[in-house]
């Protein structure tokens, strides 16, 4: 199905190197606000290298992940539509990547 509505974008929060490094935390009534300007999508980039375990399995930082079904579920109790994107992960792609 398309989505046809006007959204808005949780930038410089989850996907800077920490959260509150280039911008406040994110706060839940942020998400209010958003419903109340008549906006139906929220992008929420979030850059997941700096809370990753160094060793396979590789497991996410309990405390980071918290975080993130936090500001996911203030999206979702108000039902937006809510865009996770894995942003400024370029170690992906880099040459030093390998699968264990």
């Amino acid at each position: 199905a398309a989505f046809n509505g006007i959204g808005i974008n949780l930038g410089n929060v989850l996907d800077a190197p920490y959260e509150g490094a280039w911008a406040p935390p994110a706060q839940e009534y942020y998400f209010d606000d958003y419903k109340t300007a008549g906006f139906e999508l929220v992008r929420i980039p979030i850059r997941w290298d700096n809370h990753l375990g160094t060793s396979a399995p590789y497991a996410i930082n309990a405390t980071f992940m918290a975080r993130v079904q936090q500001i996911v579920g203030w999206c979702l109790a108000r039902n937006f539509v809510c865009v996770i994107n894995s942003h400024h992960d370029d170690w992906l792609d880099s040459s030093n990547f390998t699968a264990e």
